[in-house]
């Protein structure tokens, strides 16, 4: 297994299997990471979490998360509009990086991805 640390919440609204996850509207919610811009804590577990429903989110370690695109191994990956991993882009001034990806991936693939949660990259503004 390579989950290392998870930490339970709550849903704050319907999240998707193997999708990155940042903090929700008030303390212990969390939602899908829905863009660049959202600060990515870790990634949802291998089933659909309800509203309401108590959800452990993996923090650390290595996790299986779906890609968008075709991303090289080795890529720094941020949040797509339905919370997958997608490369990481530009034209946005803040990017938020939720993992790298560990292996090649095609379009919708599950892929291991080394979380590194928080971390912010500044492209500059265009």
């Amino acid at each position: 297994m390579n989950d290392l640390l998870t930490k339970a919440f709550t849903a704050g609204a319907t999240i998707n299997p193997r999708r990155f996850v940042k903090i929700g509207a008030s303390d212990g919610l969390v939602i899908e990471a829905v863009d660049a811009a959202a600060a990515i804590i870790g990634v949802s577990p291998d089933k659909t979490t309800l509203i309401t429903e108590r959800i452990d989110v993996q923090i650390m370690g290595i996790a299986k998360l779906r890609v968008d695109g075709t991303p090289a191994r080795g890529t720094m990956l941020i949040a797509t509009i339905a919370g997958k991993g997608a490369v990481l882009g530009s034209g946005t001034a803040n990017q938020y990086v939720g993992g790298i990806l560990i292996n090649t991936a095609a379009d919708e693939d599950i892929c291991d991805v080394i979380l590194t949660p928080g971390n912010s990259v500044n492209l500059g503004t265009t």
